[in-house]
């Protein structure tokens, strides 16, 4: 018997968050308190996401910056049913530093099969990496962008 399960969100809220506090604990950012060296100022960041043009829901977006020294600073999001992403930095300050960014989006799906897990992605994986993502963002005050990710995929993810 074969069940399936879309666990697409839940999947990505959960690797999503669980960067976020890790990097929240290393840095002391539980609190209120903004750690040391964190920019001085975060604009506002949207993106859309599309896959062959339609809203790409569930999806986990993550932005890399491209200049070393502020590469430490996670900004990242979850796209909601219409394939709208709001960036927060390390999931509590909302917006991104400016600066060049790679784009990164991952969408994942399990399937589970008597008792073993498959796990799938739904978009291509050269946009689940910074260095081979095609998709760059240039943010210096409020931005909005619109991404479409190609055409739809369903792929094993071998373990690593």
């Amino acid at each position: 018997m074969k069940i399936r399960e879309q666990n697409s969100v839940g999947l990505g809220l959960a690797i999503g968050f669980m960067v976020l506090f890790v990097v929240n604990i290393v840095c002391g950012c539980g609190r209120n308190n903004k750690p040391e060296g964190f920019p001085d100022r975060l604009y506002p960041c949207e993106i859309i996401l599309t896959q062959e043009g339609l809203p790409l829901s569930g999806a986990y977006v993550e932005l890399f910056h491209q200049e070393a020294d502020k590469k430490n600073w996670a900004s990242a999001g979850i796209a909601n049913a219409e394939g709208y992403v709001k960036i927060y930095t390390y999931g509590k300050w909302q917006g991104a530093p400016e600066g060049s960014f790679n784009v990164t989006v991952t969408l994942r799906e399990i399937e589970k099969i008597k008792n073993k897990e498959i796990t799938y992605t739904l978009v291509d994986e050269n946009y689940a990496k910074p260095e081979t993502t095609p998709l760059k963002l240039e943010i210096k005050g409020k931005t909005k962008q619109n991404f479409d990710v190609g055409k739809k995929t369903k792929k094993i993810i071998k373990d690593e």
